[in-house]
């Protein structure tokens, strides 16, 4: 029954594609819907585990759903003998279909868990491969101690875009849960200041940049490093394909007009090396529309968001790394207070571990995770979340990580950083570098 389950569930996930592929007919229905089949097709995953569960029962909903989305994706093209069914009826459909079976499989969920109490050995769980590439599903997380849960919120610094796809995979895919943790992700915005709500405890994890680790103790807060999904910085300056500038050394000295977020260590590095008085600078809201519209502006970005969505939109442009003037600092790194790890030193091991098996997820097969992005973040096309993350994947799995694991960080790194934001002055000493991170 497990194999007949499983190959519902891959016909499931294949329809569940297509449906999401039709979002944009749907609009509005579209989007989230496309989120309940994500969501759906990720709690049936994580319930084909054993013999406690009743397969067949988890097999019919799963035709439920692959039937709900071929009759939307009927009446989203059009419809078959003139049926007017619009989009507000499919996502009702798809609503009944959704909590249908996320009912049954909350009971299947407790049924597992009161069997495997009376289990004295416990139950070996495995699962085969879910994807229409034929990769083999990660394995589950291990079960965490479940003497010491722990419910927190791990706070992101941007909207729903690649560069987190590895924490909604830990997410979706039951990684946090299965390590007995509780973890809400949050997304962020330019207004939330996510290295402050952790050093000041509002919440107990947030992405931060890793020059933010050392400069926010100038501002009373003791941050640790825990997991560092960039190894290489995706930070650049997008500049038009015909824009005159190859380097960003040819940039940072002329007087073009660029739009960045100001006090960030980066800009501050390259006006260490290259000056940068004649730059005409402009704040950066997170649009890029007026980039757009002006071929000789410069704009900040990110090598996996705003180069990859003007590509879809046909509006060719260069990408300049700041890095290349030798400022590589890690990027997109959770940290926590260092009071709180001492405290939760085996949950915050957990968590770390739960991380780095979502990421693997991630990178071995975006699409599902994807899903979930686009409809908290319909901004960006599904197409561009498939860019984004094919385009950051070098800049994550390095020779390094291959060697120490996703998300690994060295003294090294850390005192090489440390040396040149103290040479910028933006900190006042040199802290040892192996006090700055846990791995």
């Amino acid at each position: 029954m497990k194999d007949e389950c499983r190959a519902t569930l891959l016909d499931c996930n294949r329809a569940g594609a297509r449906f999401v592929e039709s979002a944009d007919h749907a609009k509005n229905c579209g989007l989230s819907a496309a989120a309940r089949s994500n969501q759906c097709n990720a709690a049936t995953r994580s319930e084909i585990k054993g013999d406690t569960i009743d397969n067949s029962r988890v097999a019919e909903l799963s035709r439920d759903l692959l039937d709900c989305n071929g009759r939307s994706i009927v009446h989203w093209r059009g419809g078959v003998g003139g049926d007017s069914t619009n989009s507000s009826a499919i996502a009702t459909l798809s609503q009944q279909h959704y909590t249908k079976r996320m009912g049954v499989l909350r009971n299947l969920r407790l049924l597992s868990r009161l069997s495997s109490l009376t289990t004295a050995l416990g139950l070996a769980l495995s699962v085969g491969g879910c994807g229409d590439s034929g990769a083999q599903s990660p394995p589950p997380a291990e079960k965490g101690d479940a003497s010491q849960p722990l419910s927190a919120t791990l706070q992101l610094n941007w909207v729903a875009d690649p560069q987190f796809g590895g924490f909604y995979a830990a997410r979706d895919l039951g990684f946090f849960e299965s390590a007995g943790l509780n973890i809400t992700v949050t997304q962020g915005s330019a207004s939330i200041p996510a290295p402050q709500l952790v050093a000041s405890g509002k919440v107990d994890f947030a992405v931060v940049s890793a020059p933010q680790v050392l400069e926010i103790a100038l501002a009373g807060g003791d941050l640790i490093a825990l997991y560092a999904v960039f190894q290489q910085s995706p930070r650049a300056i997008m500049v038009h394909e015909k824009a005159p500038w190859k380097t960003i050394e040819e940039l940072w000295t002329s007087d073009a007009t660029i739009a960045l977020e100001e006090g960030l260590s980066e800009y501050a590095w390259l006006d260490k090396m290259y000056d940068g008085k004649r730059l005409k600078r402009v704040p950066y809201s997170g649009s890029y529309a007026q980039f757009v519209a002006d071929p000789k502006m410069a704009n900040q970005c990110y090598v996996t968001s705003e180069p990859v969505m003007l590509h879809l939109q046909h509006v060719p442009v260069r990408v300049l790394l700041t890095n290349a003037a030798g400022f590589n600092p890690y990027d997109t790194v959770v940290v926590t207070r260092r009071k709180f790890l001492d405290s939760n030193r085996d949950a915050c091991a957990r968590f770390v571990k739960a991380c780095a098996q979502g990421w693997r997820a991630y990178l071995d097969d975006p699409t599902e995770i994807n899903a979930s992005l686009h409809a908290l973040n319909p901004a960006m096309s599904l197409e561009a979340f498939l860019g984004g993350s094919n385009a950051q994947r070098a800049l994550i799995e390095t020779a390094q990580t291959k060697e120490l694991g996703l998300g690994a960080m060295t003294d090294a790194r850390w005192q090489a950083l440390a040396d040149q934001l103290f040479d910028m002055k933006r900190i006042p000493s040199k802290p040892v570098a192996a006090s700055l991170y846990h791995w």
